[in-house]
């Protein structure tokens, strides 16, 4: 099912395209029919570089089976690390219910049932920067 929903969103990143490595400034994220990969619905997701022109991009089509292995190793990060909350963030988090409610499935299909966990998997709520918020607060904590 598409969503007809698109999402775009200021990043800062590199990838590599056709012509080398790009610094890419723009993601756009929607669940659509894809142009290469072979399956009905993908999460597309192109990253820009408008800077370069409409051909400086990266486009990546993931397929449903993303979202199961996303979970698998996230599974494994909970199984060692035991954290409370998870935070997806970057480009593919900004898909939000598209790839959280399978990760979500997945968490649960693929848990044990006598190791039940209790982590909470959750889109990132300060955008592109909430890794630096979270470094940022954590050495004002340690000073």
């Amino acid at each position: 099912m598409c969503t007809y929903q698109t999402h775009h969103v200021d990043i800062t990143g590199s990838g590599k395209g056709a012509t080398g490595w790009l610094d890419v400034r723009t993601a756009t994220v929607y669940f659509d029919h894809p142009v290469h990969a072979q399956a009905e619905h993908t999460l597309n997701i192109d990253f820009l570089a408008p800077q370069r022109g409409p051909s400086a991009r990266v486009a990546v089509e993931l397929h449903a089976e993303a979202a199961r292995a996303l979970a698998r190793a996230l599974l494994i990060a909970i199984r060692i690390l035991n954290p409370d909350l998870i935070i997806l963030g970057g480009g593919v988090a900004l898909a939000g219910k598209v790839l959280l409610d399978p990760v979500h499935e997945y968490l649960d299909e693929f848990s044990a049932p006598m190791l039940e966990h209790s982590t909470k998997v959750v889109q990132a709520e300060l955008g592109n920067y909430s890794a630096l918020y979270g470094a940022a607060a954590l050495a004002l904590e340690l000073a």
